[in-house]
């Protein structure tokens, strides 16, 4: 997992993603190669974008001490998804089919860059409907907001929408009437 030789097979160095996947799901010690697997990459890469499967979230700080861009922690969102299910039947199998790539509609996110100032994104939510996706959330460094009653959005914001193509900020703001 560690051999230099296997990442240059595998172009890391012209790569702009990589997905580092847990090398056994019954072995937490798992995360400790995943962390060090994305230290291989970035000392590779520095402009790759890497995103890392952690089994425990306990092990978040094997990640800390790399440029990982992202961590999942994989079996926190499918033990919440089967809790969501029995509690909501049908979550699942939207988000199946939002996150699958195959449907008509998927999940995308988008930076937000330069707002108007007139903007908020209670207003965008409801021209966003008008265009046919659904703003879902507000990711605001590390947190999460989902009610966008008094909530103006802030350069560095990333939108996650639901809609039928990705789009930058601006093609977004373009389509519901911002110019």
């Amino acid at each position: 997992v560690l051999d230099d030789e296997t990442y240059r097979r595998a172009g890391i160095d012209r790569a702009r993603l990589a997905i580092v996947l847990a090398t056994d799901y019954d072995d937490t010690n798992s995360d400790a190669v995943v962390a060090s697997a994305v230290a291989v990459i970035e000392s590779m890469n520095e402009s790759i974008y890497t995103v890392a499967e952690c089994l425990a979230p306990r092990h978040r700080m094997l990640f800390d001490s790399v440029r990982c861009n992202a961590v999942v922690y994989s079996h926190t969102i499918s033990g919440n998804l089967l809790t969501q299910e029995i509690l909501d039947p049908g979550v699942a199998l939207m988000m199946d089919a939002l996150t699958s790539n195959t449907h008509e509609s998927c999940l995308f996110a988008t930076e937000v860059m330069d707002p108007p100032a007139e903007c908020s994104y209670r207003k965008l939510a409801v021209q966003m409907v008008e265009q046919d996706m659904s703003l879902v959330c507000v990711q605001r460094e590390h947190h999460t907001i989902s009610s966008f009653l008094d909530i103006n959005p802030t350069g560095g914001d990333r939108m996650i929408y639901v809609g039928k193509q990705r789009m930058t900020w601006d093609r977004l703001l373009a389509g519901v009437g911002y110019e």
